[in-house]
C-alpha cells in the first residue's frame, strides 16, 4: 500500500510539472520537477522532465543558453536509469532512457553528427522495445520510437529507390491517444512532423486539440502558426500570427526574438497575399524593434528592407 501511494504521489507531481511546463509557466515546472528529483533521487523520470522543460525553453525563448544544462541532465537521467536496471529489470527506467537516448540523437542529428545520432538512435529503440516487452501496455514507449524512425524515415526518403515507411506516424498516433506522461509531447511532434510532411489539415486538427486544452500556450499556438502558413491559408494564418504575437508580447515582454521572428512571418504573409500597406508597417516595425540589437537580427533587418523596397 504505501509503494502504491508513493507511485501515485510520483505520478502527479510530474504530470503537475508537465501541464505547467506547456503554459509556459516554466518556473513553477522546474520547482515541481525539483521537488520530485528531492524526493526520489534515484528516479530519473524528473531528470529526463528537467531536460525536456529546459529544451521548451530553449525553444520558446530562441536561445541557446541552457544547452549544456540540458545535455547535464539528459546524462544524469541515462546514469540513474542504467543504475536501476543494473539492480533490476524495470520497464520505465528502459522508458526513460530509451527518451533520453532519443532527445540526444535529435540533438545530434540538428547539429548534423549523423553517425552519432543514429548510434544513440539504435540503442534507444532497443531499450523502448525492451519496456513493451516488459509491459505492451506502456505506450509513453512509443513517442521515442515514433520519432527516431521519422529521423530514419527522412534520411531513407534522400536516397533514391528506397521505399517510404511510415510506421513513425502509426507509433506517435498511439502515444497521442494513450500514453501516461508524454501524450501531450507525442501530439505535438506529431503535428510538427505532419508540418515537415505536407499533411497541412491533419497537423491543424492536431494543434487545434492541443489547444482547446491549453489555450494560452505559445508552442501549441507555433504549430497551429505554421501548419496554416504552410497551407497557405492566409486568413487563417494571419489571425493565429496575430494571437501569437500578443501571447508573446504578454508573456516575454523581454525577449525580442520570438516577437520578431513572429512579425518577420506576418510580413510575409501580407506580401504573398498582396496586402503591401500591412506589410509595409510590420517590415517597420522590425526595423525599429531590432535597431540596436546584434548581428542574430540582421537576416530579419534584410528581409525588412527587401518587403519595403519590393
Amino acid at each position: 500500500m504505501l509503494l502504491f501511494c508513493l507511485i501515485l504521489s510520483l505520478d502527479s507531481l510530474l504530470v503537475q510539472g508537465i501541464k505547467l511546463s506547456y503554459e509556459e509557466r516554466y518556473d513553477e515546472a522546474e520547482a515541481v520537477f525539483f521537488k520530485v528529483r528531492d524526493k526520489y533521487p534515484d528516479d530519473p523520470a524528473p531528470y529526463f522532465f528537467l531536460s525536456s522543460l529546459y529544451v521548451a525553453y530553449t525553444t520558446d525563448f530562441g536561445t541557446d543558453s541552457l544547452e549544456d544544462t540540458f545535455i547535464a541532465y539528459i546524462d544524469t537521467t541515462l546514469d540513474k536509469a542504467t543504475c536501476i536496471l543494473k539492480r533490476q529489470e524495470d520497464a520505465w527506467a528502459y522508458v526513460w532512457k530509451g527518451g533520453g537516448l532519443i532527445d540526444r540523437a535529435y540533438y545530434k542529428y540538428e547539429k548534423g553528427d549523423i553517425l552519432e545520432m543514429l548510434k544513440d538512435g539504435i540503442e534507444a529503440v532497443r531499450e523502448l522495445n525492451i519496456a513493451l516487452a516488459i509491459d505492451p501496455y506502456l505506450y509513453d514507449a512509443y513517442t521515442g520510437i515514433g520519432i527516431y524512425e521519422y529521423i530514419y524515415y527522412r534520411i531513407k526518403k534522400a536516397i533514391p529507390f528506397v521505399g517510404d515507411n511510415n510506421s513513425w506516424r502509426e507509433r506517435l498516433e498511439i502515444a497521442s491517444d494513450s500514453a501516461r506522461f508524454l501524450r501531450t509531447a507525442a501530439k505535438n511532434t506529431l503535428a510538427l512532423l505532419l508540418i515537415e510532411e505536407r499533411d497541412w489539415n491533419e497537423a491543424i486538427t492536431i494543434s487545434q486539440e492541443l489547444l482547446k486544452e491549453y489555450p494560452d500556450s505559445r508552442t501549441f499556438t507555433w504549430t497551429l502558426a505554421k501548419a496554416y502558413f504552410g497551407k497557405e491559408d492566409w486568413r487563417n494564418a494571419e489571425a493565429v500570427y496575430k494571437r501569437l504575437i500578443h501571447l508573446i508580447k504578454t508573456g516575454q515582454p523581454d525577449a525580442p526574438y520570438p516577437l520578431v521572428f513572429a512579425l518577420d512571418r506576418l510580413a510575409e504573409i501580407y506580401f504573398l497575399a498582396g496586402e503591401y500597406d500591412k506589410c509595409r508597417i510590420e517590415a517597420s516595425r522590425i526595423l525599429d524593434i531590432t535597431e540596436g540589437l546584434g548581428n542574430r537580427y540582421d537576416e530579419f533587418r534584410k528581409r525588412a528592407k527587401r518587403f519595403l523596397t519590393k
